[in-house]
């Protein structure tokens, strides 16, 4: 490639600059990279318009062109409610509160187990895994049940 003839793009699924997992080192030299990346790319996309807002804020490509595109759901399979409890051995009864995401630290599944144990009434269900796992298991009040990965489908239902 010739440098200089070509168009740069950049496309963000997210930004990392409050993530608590990282250092504030690191977070200042990750906003120093894209900060610098940014002068150089011609044209930025975001997936979600509230992460290219959120960029351009912090001064990332403020004078740039953008695009955000809507992050990419498809429609689910619904399941009837008493089905979908039973695939995911959940009460056939009650309200469940649920949760489905990576269980790590920048998704806070700690503020579940926390909300859990402020609502003993009701059930709460968090369905996925990762590296908070199993501390939040062990920790986990007897009304959360953490079911590890599962089809969304019948999580949703």
């Amino acid at each position: 490639m010739i440098p200089g003839k070509y168009k740069r793009v950049h496309t963000f699924h997210g930004q990392l600059f409050d993530d608590p997992s990282f250092s504030c080192f690191t977070k200042k030299l990750i906003f120093l990279i894209e900060k610098l990346l940014a002068y150089r790319t011609d044209f930025f996309i975001s997936v979600g318009q509230k992460v290219g807002n959120e960029l351009r804020s912090k001064g990332i490509g403020r004078q740039k062109t953008w695009a955000s595109v809507p992050p990419g759901v498809c429609q689910l399979t619904r399941y009837e409610k008493l089905e979908a409890r039973y695939k995911l051995n959940l009460p056939k009864n009650g309200l469940i509160v649920g949760w489905l995401a990576r269980v790590t630290q920048v998704k806070n599944p700690k503020l579940i187990s926390e909300i859990a144990r402020n609502f003993p009434e009701f059930t709460f269900a968090i369905g996925g895994k990762g590296d908070e796992y199993d501390s939040i298991k062990e920790s986990a009040p007897s009304n959360l049940i953490l079911l590890g990965w599962v089809d969304p489908a019948y999580f949703w239902s």
